[in-house]
C-alpha cells in the first residue's frame, strides 16, 4: 500500500500548461511512460459513441492524446476500474492511475479491504470542479461538454451535481501525486508530492518540488468554505 507522508506537503513542482491543463497532464503522463517511470497509464477516455467515458489502461503512448483527465461525468468509478485491473494481484507492470480525489480515496479504502493491490500502482489525483448530471449529459453530450469546460475553467460548480457542490474532497491531496490547478500561476499546474512513491517518480522525471503551494492552499480553503455553505443550503 502507498506510504503517504505524515506532514502536509508545502512544496510542489510545476508543469507548463500553455496549451491547456488537459494537454499539460497528458504530456506529463506521456513523458513519464517514455522515460520508463510507468509502463502503463489508466486514464478516462471518451467512448466511440461520444456519450460516455470509461477508464482505459494505456500501454502505447500515442493513445494518450485521446485521454480526458477530467471527464464531465462519472459514468465509471475509478476505484472499481483499479480493482478490476489488480484483482488477481499486483502484476508485473508499473501503472499510473489518474483519477479524481474522491475516486482515489475510494481506491485506498478498497486497498484497506484487500480488494485492490497498490504495490505497483501510483495514484495521481487532480483538482476537480465536480461532474455534471449523467442524464443531462446523455441528452446532449457535445453541448454539455462545452458547459462543463466553461464551468471548470471558472471553477463554477453551479452546473455540477448537488453532491459535487458540497464535496470536501474536490481538491484533496489524495494520491501519491496531486495535480493542482487552483491558485497556480497562469499557464502552470502544480505537481504536489504526497508519498515516497510520488517523490521517486518525480525524481526520475527531473521535476524539482521547490515551488510554494500557499496560493493553492488559500484557494482550496475558499472552495471548502463555499462547499460548506452549499451543504447548509441543502440541509
Amino acid at each position: 500500500m502507498n506510504k503517504h507522508k505524515e506532514s502536509s506537503p508545502n512544496k510542489a513542482g510545476l508543469l507548463s500548461s500553455k496549451s491547456g491543463t488537459r494537454s499539460a497532464v497528458l504530456e506529463f503522463l506521456t513523458t513519464a511512460m517514455n522515460k520508463g517511470v510507468f509502463d502503463a497509464v489508466m486514464v478516462p477516455m471518451r467512448v466511440p459513441a461520444g456519450d460516455l467515458f470509461t477508464y482505459v489502461l494505456i500501454k502505447d503512448t500515442p493513445l494518450l492524446k485521446d485521454g480526458f483527465p477530467l471527464p464531465p461525468v462519472m459514468s465509471v468509478q475509478g476505484a472499481n476500474a483499479i480493482s478490476s485491473i489488480t484483482r488477481l494481484g499486483k502484476g508485473t507492470i508499473k501503472i499510473a492511475a489518474l483519477m479524481r480525489p474522491c475516486e482515489v480515496r475510494a481506491t485506498i479504502e478498497l486497498a484497506k479491504a484487500s480488494q485492490v493491490n497498490l504495490d505497483n500502482v501510483t495514484l495521481i489525483s487532480i483538482d476537480c470542479p465536480g461532474t455534471l448530471s449523467l442524464s443531462d449529459f446523455l441528452n446532449n453530450p457535445d453541448k454539455e461538454l462545452k458547459v462543463f469546460d466553461a464551468a471548470a475553467e471558472k471553477w463554477d460548480d453551479s452546473v455540477m451535481r448537488p453532491i459535487c457542490q458540497i464535496c470536501d474532497k474536490s481538491s484533496m491531496i489524495a494520491g501519491d501525486i496531486h495535480l493542482g490547478t487552483l491558485g497556480a500561476k497562469k499557464d502552470t499546474v502544480f505537481v504536489i508530492l504526497n508519498s515516497d512513491k510520488g517523490s521517486s517518480a518525480l525524481e526520475k522525471l527531473g521535476i524539482n518540488a521547490k515551488e510554494s503551494i500557499e496560493s493553492w492552499q488559500a484557494k482550496r480553503q475558499l472552495v471548502l468554505k463555499k462547499n460548506s455553505r452549499n451543504e447548509r443550503k441543502h440541509i
